[in-house]
């Protein structure tokens, strides 16, 4: 594809364009509206248990994933969380007794995120009081 392409595409987009009708608009603002309000008591549940929604993500994965524990470059990927933002993250958790790193025996560069009983506490309690069930 050339420039000239490239632009006549563009063009075409930017004349395609269209303002969202009165009822799409207060469908759009009311979908913002939900998620800021689920995110709101999500955090507010996770935080009466000192953790953060980061933290709980974290700790649900692990207690999804087999012998509750993945690679730390997996659990970067299913978290969204670049490496050095897993790593800082794991760090805190770890020193609150939630997950412990252990080294990946077939790599000696890898290493192991693994959930506690803590950790699993933790997740099992603040999910269960986030969803109203106790």
């Amino acid at each position: 594809m050339g420039v000239g392409t490239l632009a006549g595409m563009a063009a075409e987009v930017k004349s395609e364009t269209r303002w969202l009708t009165e009822s799409e608009q207060r469908a759009w603002r009311a979908y913002l509206d939900g998620s800021r309000l689920l995110m709101y008591f999500l955090e507010r549940g996770h935080q009466q248990h000192g953790l953060s929604s980061t933290d709980y993500e974290i700790l649900v994965q692990l207690s999804e994933a087999p012998q509750k524990r993945m690679r730390m470059s997996q659990l970067a990927v299913s978290t969204l969380l670049e490496k050095s933002r897993l790593s800082h993250q794991i760090t805190r958790m770890e020193k609150a007794g939630l997950i412990e790193r252990q080294p990946c025996p077939d790599d000696r560069r890898g290493q192991f995120a693994v959930l506690t009983e803590l950790g699993y506490d933790a997740a099992g309690i603040a999910g269960l009081r986030a969803r109203g069930v106790i």
